[in-house]
């Protein structure tokens, strides 16, 4: 009890120094990530669905393609179609209501085709194959290039970054959060529902799944097209790679794709902005506020000591009396 008593001022600032660090720590863990993560997640799900459906070298358009019946040079037809592709994947993800928007229609057109003009151009230019397997993880980066742009920052970055942009802390911390904007965006964007009820613009899961199979029908109805099958170096191995028996083209489903928890994300995020904005910073000045204390204190004890100390020192001894 005794040594307990000598050493309290030291177990005190222990204390004081482990919640701080644990603070600090929880505050840091719990909020690094964000929904931003939940995003990464999903799009290396998309990379590794496409090396599984879509094996590197099995769908490659042919530069050296010869005419057979059609009117149309089979490689260009093939760089047609991935231009388009790009097209077609800003366009899915917009609703109805821009779609029926010719002017935005006409702006993400124009983007995506200059975006694929940026990526490809020099390629098809130069006549070199083009493998449809790094094809679509150039389109994988271009739809993250789409939503850092165009999208929610919280979507597209780390938990930190995000805590980082004015307002985001007051955002988080506010008790109505659930039927805030971004946090209902949020549940839309992890929602997933049947397939065939699915439509443009909504539910990022079925976005992409509608999108992938649509991709993957066209490229089969070009392969198996007698006027039009020289487009891929072999049309028999793409049809292979791309159908069930031959004919019907295969279909992925939301299985085959992360899920994205982003509202789990979301208030995991809300609980480490707690710990890193509010509790850190109180037990960090109770820690400076401690220490400043203890310093004085320490001073004052020591300067009492050396005082006492002079006096004693100095204290001259009375001659003894002499009667």
């Amino acid at each position: 009890m005794r040594l307990l008593k000598k050493n309290s001022k030291h177990i005190l600032a222990a204390i004081l120094l482990s919640c701080l660090a644990l603070f600090l720590g929880l505050g840091l863990g719990l909020s690094a990530f964000g929904m931003g993560m939940e995003s990464q997640r999903f799009i290396n799900s998309v990379d590794a669905m496409i090396d599984k459906y879509i094996p590197e070298g099995k769908v490659v358009v042919d530069s050296n393609a010869e005419l057979i019946g059609g009117v149309v040079d089979p490689y260009e037809a093939g760089v047609e179609t991935l231009r388009e592709a790009y097209q077609q994947d800003v366009l899915s993800t917009l609703t109805q209501e821009q779609l029926n928007d010719k002017t935005v229609v006409n702006f993400f057109t124009d983007y995506a085709t200059d975006s694929f003009e940026h990526d490809w151009k020099a390629k098809y230019e130069a006549k070199e194959d083009l493998d449809v397997n790094q094809f679509s993880h150039a389109l994988v980066q271009f739809d993250v290039k789409v939503a850092k742009e165009f999208h929610n920052y919280a979507f597209t970055h780390s938990g930190l970054g995000w805590i980082g942009k004015t307002g985001t802390v007051s955002q988080l911390l506010n008790n109505n959060f659930p039927t805030s904007a971004l946090y209902q965006e949020a549940h839309k964007n992890e929602t997933i529902i049947d397939q065939t009820a699915y439509k443009n613009g909504t539910y990022v899961v079925n976005n992409k799944v509608a999108f992938i199979n649509s991709q993957i029908t066209e490229i089969v109805t070009i392969a198996a097209d007698q006027t039009l099958g020289t487009v891929f170096k072999d049309a028999q191995e793409t049809l292979n790679a791309l159908t069930t028996d031959g004919k019907s083209a295969m279909q992925i489903s939301a299985n085959d794709l992360y899920h994205p928890n982003f509202t789990v994300m979301y208030y995991q995020t809300r609980i480490g902005v707690v710990f890193l904005i509010i509790l850190t910073p109180l037990f960090g000045m109770l820690m400076v506020l401690y220490t400043l204390i203890s310093y004085e204190v320490f001073l004052r004890m020591n300067w009492s000591k050396n005082l006492l100390s002079k006096l004693k020192t100095n204290k001259t001894p009375q001659a003894p009396s002499i009667e």
